[in-house]
């Protein structure tokens, strides 16, 4: 399928899986992408929906931080089933609207950039006033703070994408610039300083916590409560651990389309075909390693999970033995 709509040509249109440098003739060339980038999808839909269940029906794990991983998820389910189903139409099937496609993939993968943002923001603002975050992160403010993450992507890229699209004559060179910055080199660079600030802060506090926990209990009697005070850090820091996993995943995955972006902005130099596929290839692995980390390396998150599979196994378990007994029981009888 032959795409004439020029607007794929900008810095977004590397953000997508799919436009007019992939031809019919190139598939059976690339069959490893489309496999790799099927198996991603799945896993994606998959671990988000799975993510999503737990926070929504789990009361434990409707916290802050996770109210802000809800939406984070919410946005990479939507990134993720339209972009790589959609990648799979619009190169097999003749019927596929390119023009909408592409919006709705654009806008949200840039929601996802702008709610792993205000997660990184929440996690800055509870590291750096721990004691007054309670009350600095009210309800209210979290859901202002999410609403952000959703409303600037509106405003930065739906509506210009719209207007574009409505009157060609722009200059959409301009317009794929501004969107690198904004959605690309800006958020990468302002999460690498994010995350450095709070890994200072958190070292900080961490010495200045253990010299004080064992200043106050050094006595034997007190030894239990000096071990359940390093836990509780030690969590704490493993927090830490967690978001610079999203970050630097994150950072990673897009250094490919940045590059793809100021090479076609600036030509400036020439893309080749492998970095194109490999560009798109992990854009589609951020979506679904999100979820993979929250359950794996997220304490509250992996318990609860753990838990779900572990009921549902031991449902299956008790069925399973009662229809054993059942047919042990029907045998019995027959044989009398």
């Amino acid at each position: 399928m032959e795409i004439n709509d020029s607007s794929t040509r900008t810095l977004l249109n590397g953000t997508i899986l799919f436009d007019n440098k992939n031809s019919p003739k190139q598939v059976s060339e690339d069959g490893w992408f489309w496999i790799l980038l099927g198996v991603i999808g799945v896993v994606a839909l998959v671990a988000n929906s799975g993510v999503i269940f737990l926070i929504a029906t789990r009361r434990r794990l409707r916290t802050a931080c996770n109210s802000f991983i809800l939406s984070l998820t919410l946005s990479d389910l939507l990134a993720g089933a339209v972009a790589i189903p959609g990648s799979f139409i619009c190169q097999f099937s003749l019927g596929c609207n390119v023009g909408v496609w592409f919006i709705l993939c654009n806008f949200f993968i840039c929601a996802s950039v702008g709610n792993v943002c205000t997660l990184v923001a929440d996690r800055f603002f509870r590291v750096l006033y721990p004691l007054r975050y309670p009350v600095l992160m009210s309800s209210r403010r979290v859901a202002n703070l999410i609403l952000l993450g959703w409303t600037v992507p509106i405003f930065l890229q739906l509506i210009p994408s719209l207007v574009i699209r409505l009157n060609p004559a722009l200059n959409q060179r301009v317009f794929s610039v501004v969107q690198m910055f904004t959605f690309a080199i800006l958020p990468c660079m302002g999460l690498l300083l994010a995350f450095a600030k709070i890994c200072a802060i958190t070292i900080k506090h961490s010495r200045h916590h253990r010299v004080q926990v064992e200043q106050v209990y050094r006595t034997s009697a007190s030894s239990v409560q000096l071990n359940v005070n390093l836990k509780l850090k030690t969590r704490k820091s493993f927090s830490v651990i967690v978001l610079g996993v999203v970050i630097f995943f994150f950072v990673f995955c897009w250094s490919f389309t940045i590059y793809r972006g100021i090479c076609d902005s600036f030509a400036l130099c020439k893309v080749h075909q492998p970095v194109i596929l490999a560009s798109r290839i992990f854009l589609a692995s951020n979506m679904a390693v999100d979820p993979v980390v929250y359950a794996i390396l997220k304490q509250d998150v992996r318990q609860e999970l753990v838990s779900t599979i572990l009921a549902i196994a031991g449902h299956k378990t008790r069925i399973r033995d009662i229809r054993m007994s059942q047919t042990r029981t029907w045998l019995g009888q027959s044989r009398k």
